[in-house]
């Protein structure tokens, strides 16, 4: 395999990359698992049940800005590594790196949307537990097709 330093450093950044991803997705694993079955039926206290959705809501939103700019950080290095690949003439890398930015890419796109989807819910004056959980596995999801991408990518390189 030419370049093996790329291939190296590529490895090591999608480790470090992996490690943030799923982290997020323990986050939200966390923050799913606050939801009781019973949330979706219960007619309560509006307001006691909005405050409490709101608690877990910031609770988790809060966490996620530390762990998404260190996958940044992490992308930042695969971005220079693909420079590098191109600079060196290695197609074989540029293509990895290439795949693993577009896949960063998709998920950096879901968690926007998480946040607007999230935020906008949470911004009800009748908050909807369904829609919360709705909006977060599908980041989730997201996390999830990429930590894939970064294993395949693991074993193939």
């Amino acid at each position: 395999m030419e370049n093996c330093d790329i291939y190296k450093k590529q490895s090591l950044t999608c480790l470090a990359l992996s490690v943030h991803i799923s982290e997020i997705c323990a986050l939200t694993d966390s923050y799913l698992n606050g939801f009781d079955r019973k949330d979706f039926f219960v007619f309560t206290d509006l307001e006691e049940q909005n405050k409490l959705y709101k608690k877990e809501y910031y609770a988790f939103v809060s966490k996620l800005p530390a762990v998404a700019t260190e996958a940044q950080e992490e992308m930042a290095k695969l971005s220079a590594l693909l420079v590098e690949a191109d600079a060196e003439g290695a197609l074989d890398a540029l293509a990895l790196i290439g795949e693993e930015i577009e896949g960063y890419v998709a998920f950096e796109k879901a968690l926007n949307e998480y946040l607007n989807e999230s935020r906008s819910a949470i911004s009800e004056s009748k908050i909807s537990p369904s829609r919360l959980v709705s909006a977060a596995r599908k980041l989730k999801s997201a996390a999830e097709n990429l930590l894939k991408l970064l294993r395949k990518e693991e074993k193939n390189g």
